[in-house]
């Protein structure tokens, strides 16, 4: 049943994968929560070929009974595939720290004004649901959103994993982008490859809707091996505020003001986390 497993020294992340086929879905439930209640450190478990009633009846009641610990759940109707992250490692965690520090820049360069502030919200893990096809039953908990208060999606969304899941990365990144339809206007994915030498590589990428409502890849950024200094320093992620607002720009903002999350920043969260975990940066 079990098709594969990885851990980094016991204290970065361990993945597992299953067919949902070979169980009943009160067993898929008895089973996940098994391997959560276990889990001493990020664990990732993957249920392949779900249907959509076992995937809802899971992740339900998965909701209810393990409050205790933190997970992030994700359904995807079009890969038929059941994603869980149990106890996020601080590598997750170090994303909302950056991006809640750039909001305050944005706020004392005076590009964000206190209306603006206050009808923004940035929020971690919260369950977002799809209702366009092909994507119609899907659901998410990103690691991080950016949303209006008033919008039901997020306009920004920032997701993170290891190189193991890259592939994953891009299955959520089509999943928020082409399932948000045209909702959801920037995804930012943060990949990080734990070296043979227990070093860290990362890398981080921008992911737009082109005019025919399809992703493309806009940015790819190297965070660690850190760049020259020259190059450090300029690297940014960048949107508008049109990507932000969409239809809520106030009258007299201008809708192509831009937006940076400083690299540099990352990397200091980032450095902090790593060592946390015991780990270096490449």
């Amino acid at each position: 049943m079990d098709s594969g497993n990885g851990s980094h020294d016991g204290k970065c992340v361990s993945f597992k994968q299953f067919f949902a086929e070979l169980f009943s879905k009160e067993e898929i439930l008895e089973h996940a929560l098994g391997l959560i209640k276990r889990a001493s450190h990020c664990h990732e478990i993957i249920y392949q070929n779900v249907q959509p009633p076992v995937a809802a009846y899971l992740l339900e009641n998965l909701e209810e009974l393990t409050s205790q610990k933190t997970i992030r759940k994700t359904f995807n109707s079009v890969t038929q595939a059941v994603r869980l992250v149990a106890m996020p490692t601080s590598f997750h965690n170090c994303i909302q720290g950056w991006v809640t520090s750039e909001v305050g820049m944005w706020c004392g360069r005076g590009i964000l004004n206190e209306d603006e502030v206050g009808h923004l919200e940035v929020e971690a893990g919260t369950t977002l649901h799809f209702n366009h096809p092909p994507y119609a039953g899907s659901s998410k908990e990103p690691d991080l959103s950016i949303k209006y208060q008033d919008d039901l999606l997020p306009p920004i969304v920032i997701e993170t994993g290891w190189s193991e899941t890259h592939a994953k990365l891009l299955d959520d990144m089509n999943l928020l982008l082409v399932g948000g339809n045209g909702s959801i206007r920037a995804a930012v994915i943060v990949d990080w490859q734990v070296t043979a030498a227990g070093n860290v590589r990362g890398k981080i990428e921008l992911y737009v809707l082109d005019r025919a409502g399809m992703p493309i890849r806009r940015q790819c950024e190297d965070i660690f091996p850190e760049p020259a200094p020259q190059v450090a320093a300029a690297q940014e992620i960048t949107f508008t505020r049109r990507m932000l607002f969409g239809s809520n720009i106030a009258r007299g903002r201008n809708p192509r003001d831009i937006y940076s999350l400083r690299l540099d920043v990352l990397r200091n969260k980032a450095r902090t986390a790593l060592r946390s975990m015991n780990l270096s940066p490449a």
